[in-house]
């Protein structure tokens, strides 16, 4: 079960990520802005990611897990393809926005079932495996897509007398989004975990779960703003350190590819160590592990981050780059994680589709964007783009720390509260 949840949401940040490496052909051949790119890299996706998120982890509460992630497979792939026929702004512009939609339904109902599968003792490190798909997904981007991109060039482009003209990105998209359709069908090689809760429970849950917000708003509160900001910062540097490498070091697709590919597999396998950690330290009585673990990996990671796009050594920048992959990207393993073990069964759901559509809406949805207005319309040069996503970093990165480490309280004291009422609830199972 996780490893075909693994490798399709591996495939799933493949399709997300491959733009990131065709953000110059893109514009050459539509002629477009590095704002109108960075719609299509970040709103586009983010907003329908957004909007069908909540709708589709109410899907995981109520229906079969499976045929709901089936169904996101099916779409993105398809929308993935269709990119790979678009002509216009408008027409990427809607292919993004169905891989968005589709692609909000893997990660709800995959997280309801891994929590359904794994003991509390175990879920982060499960879900730090899962969670590394995102850095292989990345990975096979920079470098597929990379040696994808010269093999497309080299063909060039295919012409049909103007009615569908397909450039080497195009021949791209295609070769990304059709292997999905068969990879999809994996999903039916494994039994659903059975659910913690019954179905007719988690229908009727619905008026629970803002009175349980409400109720731990300390938490919630300071947790997805922490969250929300580092995805913020994230994807600020996910997005547009390619297009930077290839202006400011003159470097070709293929050659940065391979070697982000490279730092993003490095930092997969470090995710997966950095779970084993944060389980071994919550077994140990580090209750608050989850969060505090990241903590301090952020703390870490904020003077590189204030630094890293004043380097003019390429090797150094990749050095210091490669570092911020192993310490600070990967977030959310952490946080939904630490959100599987508090959230009650019933509503495991649609507060996982919170956290991913928060996330989601201030990372592709804010920072993809602004990183492109702010390179466009402040700095009015494309060489600054370095600059636009140091903006991002210097204000978003100390913001985060600040809301994550004044969570701590709070989260310990929730903490707390479960595993007394579940010390309780056995003594009363265990009663004559």
């Amino acid at each position: 079960m996780l490893a075909v949840l693994w490798l399709l949401y591996t495939l799933s940040f493949l399709d997300r990520y491959i733009l990131t490496m065709l953000v110059d052909p893109i514009r050459a051949d539509l002629g477009l802005s590095d704002f109108q790119v960075s719609i299509i890299l970040g709103p586009a996706f983010a907003l329908s990611y957004a909007a069908a998120t909540f709708p589709l982890g109410w899907a995981a509460d109520r229906f079969p897990r499976r045929w709901v992630a089936f169904g996101g497979v099916f779409v993105w792939s398809l929308a993935t393809t269709a990119s790979g026929l678009a002509q216009s702004f408008g027409a990427l512009l809607l292919a993004r926005i169905c891989v968005g939609a589709g692609e909000a339904a893997l990660a709800p109902a995959a997280y309801a079932m891994l929590a359904d599968h794994f003991l509390s003792e175990r879920l982060t490190t499960a879900s730090a495996i899962f969670q590394s798909a995102i850095k292989v997904g990345s990975a096979a981007a920079f470098g597929v897509g990379g040696g994808l991109l010269v093999l497309a060039t080299n063909i060039g482009t295919i012409r049909s007398g103007g009615v569908l003209d397909l450039a080497p990105w195009h021949f791209v998209m295609i070769m990304i989004g059709a292997p999905g359709f068969l990879f999809g069908l994996l999903i039916f090689t494994f039994a659903e975990p059975n659910r913690s809760v019954s179905v007719k429970t988690s229908s009727t849950s619905v008026a629970e779960l803002w009175p349980f917000l409400l109720k731990h708003r300390a938490l919630f509160i300071r947790f997805f703003i922490g969250f929300s900001v580092t995805s913020m910062c994230s994807v600020a540097l996910t997005t547009w350190t390619p297009t930077y490498i290839g202006r400011r070091f003159d470097l070709s697709p293929a050659s940065y590819g391979a070697m982000l590919s490279a730092l993003s597999l490095f930092a997969a396998a470090a995710l997966v160590v950095k779970g084993g950690i944060v389980d071994w330290l919550y077994k140990r009585g580090m209750i608050d592990a989850h969060i505090r673990f990241y903590c301090y990996l952020l703390a870490a990671s904020i003077p590189v981050g204030f630094t890293l796009y004043f380097i003019s050594n390429a090797t150094l920048f990749f050095i210091m780059y490669g570092f911020l992959q192993l310490v600070m990207i990967s977030y959310a393993s952490y946080g939904l994680a630490g959100l599987a073990i508090i959230a009650p069964p019933e509503l495991r759901g649609r507060i996982t589709a919170i956290f991913l559509l928060l996330v989601n809406l201030s990372g592709s949805g804010v920072a993809a964007p602004l990183v492109g207005a702010l390179t466009d319309f402040v700095f009015h040069d494309q060489a600054k783009i370095g600059m636009s996503i140091t903006v991002v970093l210097v204000i978003g990165m100390p913001v985060a720390l600040i809301a994550l480490w004044s969570s701590l309280s709070a989260w310990r004291s929730m903490i707390v509260q479960i595993n007394s009422a579940t010390v309780a609830k056995s003594q009363a199972l265990s009663a004559p």
